[in-house]
């Protein structure tokens, strides 16, 4: 039976974001709780494709650090300001196999530190066909968190300045992006603050993709690398999140919500 809680209240149960993610059957889930790691140090993935990633570069990474949900035992990877660490996932699964369903949505636990120079959180691929999917979080001098998600060739900013979201340092957001051929849902902390139509549907799957924790490469070979943050959770399905699915989440995840 799930657990239901508010977007707006700290729930006293700090092990059930583990419980309520699991309901929802996960297709890859990278808690980010490796310590002591260096290149070659397995990412574990704790979901159904069961398909672990790698620590490929681990230059300004710090793992270990304190935690951004309440789960008992849990640590998450911090990333300097100058980073260049990246987590490399499976060419296949990442990509083809997750997006098959022609559904996907995509969460992570993350904060950032300093608005000085576009400093982000993120994740994903894209491919020399401008195919791929991703979720990239950042924020500027305005004071307002930017979040863009990315399916097959969808590529939307759905939360702005003028959405309204605004920015804290160090402070733990949960963002989920949900897609399918038809439209896409942006949600932080618990609440839908943005949809798209999309045009030229259905979506292109892409047919190889694989991806990247800690960066959002792209298909010149440039990478957008996560800087000044921390991530402790990203999460990956290959079906469409509820708006009841992603409050209970965010309400599980221990944090202060508003």
């Amino acid at each position: 039976m799930r657990i239901l809680g508010t977007a707006s209240t700290r729930l006293p149960f700090y092990n059930d974001w583990v419980t309520q993610v699991a309901l929802d059957n996960p297709y890859g889930w990278l808690r980010l709780n490796e310590t002591g790691v260096v290149v070659g140090t397995v990412a574990n993935d704790y979901g159904s494709a069961a398909t672990n990633g790698t620590y490929t570069s681990v230059t300004g990474l710090s793992s270990g650090q304190s935690a951004l949900t309440d789960y008992s035992g849990n640590t998450a990877l911090s990333f300097s300001s100058l980073a260049v660490p990246y987590i490399t996932l499976d060419s296949t699964v990442f990509g083809t196999n997750m997006m098959a369903n022609n559904a996907f949505s995509v969460e992570m636990i993350f904060s950032i530190s300093t608005n000085t120079t576009a400093e982000k959180a993120t994740a994903g691929r894209q491919n020399a066909d401008a195919t791929g999917w991703g979720l990239y979080v950042t924020t500027t001098s305005d004071n307002y968190l930017y979040v863009t998600g990315w399916a097959g060739n969808i590529f939307q900013t759905g939360i702005d300045g003028a959405t309204g979201i605004p920015w804290v340092a160090n402070k733990a957001y949960h963002v989920v992006f949900t897609c399918d051929s038809i439209i896409s849902r942006f949600y932080v902390n618990g609440v839908e603050r943005n949809s798209r139509l999309i045009s030229g549907q259905p979506y292109t799957i892409p047919t190889t993709t694989g991806g990247y924790v800690g960066a959002l490469a792209s298909f010149t070979g440039s990478f957008d690398r996560s800087r000044s943050s921390k991530i402790d959770e990203i999460v990956y399905y290959r079906s469409v999140l509820s708006a009841s699915t992603v409050a209970d989440h965010a309400a599980a995840a221990g944090l202060y919500l508003n």
